[in-house]
């Protein structure tokens, strides 16, 4: 069972990471630079696809990566869409280099040319591959024929040089026991034969394309299934890394967020320029450059604004100043579901959040604000 590499761990495990009392924080932004992609994924947290358009500019990203380093934020993840369709990636990815953040992309894998890993191998820390189990359950979800192109490039990947593991989505499907076997072994048997340093099982985010899978979310039973399954495909893994983003009970009541830590754990209650990443250590820029904290699915009122009216700084500062706490309030109310004595053991950290915030009172908007909601984080 391998150690905690921080190169990638605290990159691609959002969730964990998060509640990881043992490691340091690692706040990082997750970037959906465009909506393009060569798949109309079934369970895709956007709408993305061949036809879709959006896409943000490389100055408005590139200033909020410089904006987000200057609030504490430490690494940057580029998704997607399908992130190798985004033509100025590189630039991109450059610019958070040079600001001193880590960087990871998230691809489907399809278009790893050796070419193209030339030109990601001096600016990308890790490369996280997207895979859905069996050829079959692969296919199922993205189309014909996806599982054999991501294949086909594999073996330049792992003589590349470049990091690289996969995630995969964990749905109530995948996570049931016939199908266990048949998903999460295959992932981690390929793993294992191509040199991938980590598997990820990263929960479905039923939003975009994906609430048409909502019902196949996985709960607390198939979480705990999928962590027992991890459990022991981890420790017959040797040097691969097996790991489930989700956060325990006690990981959560125990964070010194919600004041249970001593007073110099809890400095960003003092220090206002922590509180953004003490809150939110994930922040998610989609294709609009609208940016949310915690979570993808987050309600648009709670999201700070959009990049595109207002450089992230400024975003911040209107939060502030606005006076709400509708995100604090969400966390509070998710936090409490955990301590009640029927409380689940483990729990999707971001989804837990995202709910209590759709069941929330509206906050107040403050003048200036952006477009897309502005109370204070």
């Amino acid at each position: 069972m391998a150690q905690d590499p921080p190169t990638y761990r605290r990159l691609i495990a959002r969730r964990a990471a998060t509640f990881d009392a043992a490691a340091d924080a690692w706040p990082l932004v997750q970037v959906h630079p465009t909506q393009r992609c060569n798949f109309a994924c079934r369970h895709c947290c956007s709408r993305s696809g061949p036809r879709a358009t959006d896409r943000l500019p490389v100055d408005v990203l590139e200033a909020g990566i410089v904006d987000a380093a200057s609030l504490g934020y430490r690494g940057v993840v580029v998704s997607g869409g399908e992130p190798l369709l985004y033509r100025p990636l590189v630039h991109l990815l450059i610019a958070a280099r040079s600001v001193g953040m880590t960087t990871a992309v998230v691809t489907n894998g399809t278009m790893l040319s050796s070419e193209r890993l030339d030109e990601l191998r001096p600016v990308v820390d890790v490369l996280a591959i997207s895979i859905d189990g069996t050829p079959a359950s692969h296919d199922a979800l993205r189309g014909t024929g996806a599982h054999a192109a991501m294949c086909r490039h594999l073996p330049t990947l792992a003589v590349s040089g470049v990091p690289f593991g996969f995630v995969t989505t964990l749905t109530s499907s995948t996570s049931s026991p016939s199908s266990k076997s048949l998903d999460l072994e295959s992932v981690v048997a390929l793993a294992g034969d191509v040199g991938a340093r980590f598997v990820q099982v990263q929960p479905l985010v039923p939003d975009g394309r994906a609430r048409e899978l909502q019902m196949h979310a996985p709960g607390t039973a198939e979480l705990v299934a999928a962590h027992a399954e991890v459990l022991r495909l981890d420790a017959a893994a040797g040097a691969l890394d097996v790991a489930l983003d989700a956060a325990s009970r006690r990981q959560v009541l125990d964070h010194p967020l919600f004041g249970d830590a001593p007073a110099r754990a809890r400095a960003h209650d003092l220090d206002p320029d922590l509180e953004l990443t003490a809150l939110a250590p994930v922040l998610v820029v989609d294709a609009h450059g609208t940016v949310r904290p915690v979570a993808h699915d987050l309600p648009d009122r709670l999201a700070l604004g959009s990049m595109l009216d207002a450089p992230l700084t400024e975003l911040r500062a209107r939060r502030r100043r606005s006076g709400g706490s509708g995100l604090l309030a969400a966390a509070r109310a998710a936090r409490a579901s955990l301590a009640a004595p029927d409380g689940p053991v483990l729990v999707d950290w971001p989804r837990a959040v995202a709910a209590r915030a759709g069941t929330a009172v509206p906050v107040a908007i403050g003048r200036g604000a952006g477009r897309r909601g502005d109370d204070r984080v």
